[in-house]
């Protein structure tokens, strides 16, 4: 039986690691600037002027609060284009190795 000699302290291993993985399951990916990560989100409009409007009146309150809430989205991070989509779907894969 010949068995292998054993090493006392193994040296540590070095560059063996797993990668990171350039996109997590609930990233996106922007086709503008390529960045990858979570969106932020945007609304359209002022608070200033929904504050002036309800303070004024409800009904212009209301309809500028509600055009708000309508106009939200999920935009870039980056450059704050609204051009972002799953890094899970067809054109999102797509990017993601482009980008490797």
């Amino acid at each position: 039986m010949n068995t292998p000699p054993i090493i006392p302290n193994p040296p540590p291993i070095i560059g063996t690691a797993p990668a990171k993985p350039l996109a997590g399951k609930r990233d996106w990916i922007c086709q503008q600037c390529g960045w990858i990560g979570k969106p932020k989100r945007h609304t359209d409009g002022s608070m200033l002027i929904e504050l002036v409007l309800w303070l004024m009146l409800i009904l212009p309150g209301l309809i500028y609060s509600l055009w708000r809430l309508t106009t939200r989205r999920k935009v870039c991070a980056c450059c704050q284009s609204g051009l972002i989509i799953p890094c899970r779907s067809p054109r999102g894969l797509q990017l993601v190795e482009i980008r490797r």
